[in-house]
């Protein structure tokens, strides 16, 4: 049985949907809608997270669309992060957290893979772990989910070091330095750590 108010968002690529309530229901039309003023040529969402009243979406992997947008009119506000792609956000603590592939914001101020910012301009905040890997043509280090404890960011994805120290794939960073903290997963690979693509992840408190 769903609650009265449960709002359900949805993400993915489409152009009709039979029937919905607001516009932050689903994501059809993204694209040349002046109304809402979504950015044109939009036509896929590939991550969503609701907070406060606003819907935070980004468009998938390798485009540099993000914005926000009032959960009940639909109409967008100036937050960008300017990223290119993001696979998943969160927020935590007034702040938005989100992951994806290469950089996050500007040059010459930016975060690789993984970052905060924040929640009104999309700006980043001083928080800066420095996720590596291998870096050739087409190959770069990469947070593909994550999630939240406390004062922990546990972090997936393609990686070799978090902040200096050896985490391969899987890392719990501090939510205020930016380091890796002691806990290690000491994943390993059939074939290669380096080949290996943590890809979701989900924390269950034991009782």
């Amino acid at each position: 049985m769903f609650k009265k108010n449960l709002i359900i968002l949805a993400v993915g690529a489409w152009t009709v949907v039979s029937k919905f309530i607001s516009p932050s229901a689903c994501g059809a039309p993204l694209s040349n809608n002046p109304r809402l003023g979504y950015p044109s040529g939009l036509t896929e969402i590939g991550a969503l997270v609701a907070a406060d009243g606003r819907v935070f979406a980004a468009a998938p992997v390798f485009l540099n669309k993000q914005f926000a947008f009032d959960q009940l009119t639909g109409v967008v506000d100036a937050w960008n992060p300017r990223a290119a792609g993001i696979n998943q956000m969160l927020v935590y603590s007034n702040l938005v957290y989100l992951c994806g592939f290469r950089y996050i914001g500007e040059p010459p101020e930016t975060r690789i893979a993984l970052a905060s910012v924040d929640m009104v301009n999309g700006n980043l905040t001083d928080w800066k772990p420095v996720i590596e890997g291998v870096q050739i043509e087409g190959f770069y280090p990469s947070v593909t989910t994550f999630a939240i404890q406390g004062d922990v960011v546990f972090a997936g994805g393609e990686f070799n070091k978090v902040s200096g120290s050896g985490r391969t794939n899987l890392a719990a960073i501090n939510r205020k330095t930016g380091l890796a903290t002691s806990w290690a997963a000491n994943i390993q690979s059939y074939y290669a750590d380096s080949i290996f693509t943590v890809r979701t992840m989900a924390l269950h408190r034991t009782i």
